[in-house]
């Protein structure tokens, strides 16, 4: 499978905003998720329920760590 530059360029991107998610996560930090998502991403999983807004992510995610230690 050849790709063009512009491929190769969209795939490191999408890659580094994955990257910059599962960090934060690993590290507790929250507000880093900033970054990587918009203000009204809408995140989908089958194992959580529906948040939409930065806000909305934050709690969710903030109420499932506190018993939680970064990994790092």
């Amino acid at each position: 499978m050849t790709m063009s530059l512009q491929e190769l360029s969209d795939r490191m991107e999408i890659q580094d905003v994955v990257v910059a998610y599962a960090y934060a996560l690993d590290r507790g930090q929250l507000d880093e998720l900033d970054r990587v998502f918009t203000a009204d991403a809408v995140e989908e999983r089958s194992y959580l329920q529906r948040t939409a807004g930065l806000d909305s992510r934050r709690v969710k995610l903030a109420s499932g760590r506190r018993h939680a230690e970064p990994c790092i």
